[in-house]
């Protein structure tokens, strides 16, 4: 639920279908650690290959790895509409069931003993315009906000909290959104969080301290990077932040770490 509603707010607010992707390559990982996707685009043939993996399954279990294509099918399916009939999912085993079982389960076309696992799709597919309004995208991402909303009933504070999280690289720090999507004015949310004692600067500001220390002690992700998953438009306002949450600007703070590291 947790994941595949952060991705499809990060789809409602692509622009086309290449961004949506992008997007979610770019953060999966950091909203579910062990999954990732990476887009593969074939000159020749003129086909993209989405690449989802699960990195902590072994993937000769050829059951998860069809469970995981189907619910990724189904995902890219509510990101396209219509143009979902031109996706193949693409297999690298051999089949293991009915070729009616498949039908039912993924319903597109479906090869097998492929070169990869893939959804592959036609390569102009990516400059499309993503339908903001089309159903299955808009309900995932309510059904989050409803989840959220059942989760922390009385808890406005953590609601917030959760949904600034969620989508702090893409407009979770943009209170009139956050507002819309608990379905309060900016202003009535302002006095909701104020009636906790907190507010929604705080709130952004408290997950931005979290996440960036969480981030620094990933050496594989780039400052600029790290940035921009903090929903800051430039390093200068991360290096800004650093100092004032930990008194160090975020390079010295990652070479500590790394030291620290190395000498335990």
């Amino acid at each position: 639920m947790g994941v595949l509603g952060s991705l499809a707010f990060i789809a409602l607010h692509a622009h086309t279908v290449g961004d949506a992707i992008e997007g979610i390559a770019r953060h999966l990982p950091y909203h579910s650690p062990g999954l990732s996707l990476k887009l593969i685009n074939d000159d020749a043939s003129g086909l993209s290959h989405a690449c989802y993996a699960l990195h902590s399954i072994d993937p000769t279990h050829t059951q998860i790895v069809e469970l995981s294509y189907g619910v990724a099918y189904q995902f890219m399916k509510s990101i396209l509409g219509e143009d979902a009939q031109s996706v193949t999912v693409h297999l690298r085993h051999a089949s293991i069931s009915a070729r009616q079982r498949y039908r039912r389960y993924f319903n597109c076309r479906l090869q097998f003993s492929q070169p990869r696992d893939a959804l592959v799709f036609p390569h102009a597919m990516l400059g499309h315009v993503v339908d903001a309004t089309h159903g299955d995208l808009y309900a995932a991402a309510t059904q989050f906000v409803s989840h959220t909303m059942r989760r922390f009933p009385l808890d406005i504070g953590l609601q917030v909290e959760t949904l600034v999280d969620r989508q702090l690289a893409n407009g979770g720090g943009n209170v009139v959104r956050i507002a819309g999507q608990l379905n309060l004015s900016r202003s009535t949310l302002h006095r909701r969080l104020a009636q906790q004692n907190l507010s929604f600067k705080g709130i952004v500001d408290s997950v931005r301290r979290r996440r960036a220390e969480e981030y620094l002690g990933l050496h594989s992700v780039p400052l600029h990077q790290l940035a921009a998953l903090l929903g800051y438009t430039n390093g200068v306002s991360l290096h800004r932040s650093c100092l004032r949450w930990f008194g160090e600007p975020p390079s010295l703070m990652r070479m500590r770490r790394c030291k620290d590291t190395a000498q335990e």
